[in-house]
């Protein structure tokens, strides 16, 4: 008997994929000032893929990400 195959899930851009890193980044800083890099980073690029319409890849990044709250934070900030 065939088996239906599983859907595949979208591969992330590197842009997402970027966004990731930076989170666990964040994630793992160690002071204040080391947070603020991160996080003007994480902006910068989260507003990148906003502008551009990827939205959903910014999306699965932050399901993705072990530092979920801090992007979810981030993005309630930027008003979005």
């Amino acid at each position: 008997m065939a088996r239906t195959r599983a859907k595949a899930h979208p591969r992330l851009t590197r842009d997402a994929e970027r966004l990731i890193a930076l989170s666990n980044g964040l994630n793992a800083s160690g002071s204040l000032t080391e947070d603020r890099f991160w996080e003007a980073e994480m902006s910068t690029l989260t507003a990148k893929l906003l502008e551009n319409g990827n939205d959903a890849m910014a999306l699965s990044a932050i399901r993705d990400s072990e530092a979920r709250a801090k992007l979810a934070e981030l993005k309630k900030r930027m008003g979005q």
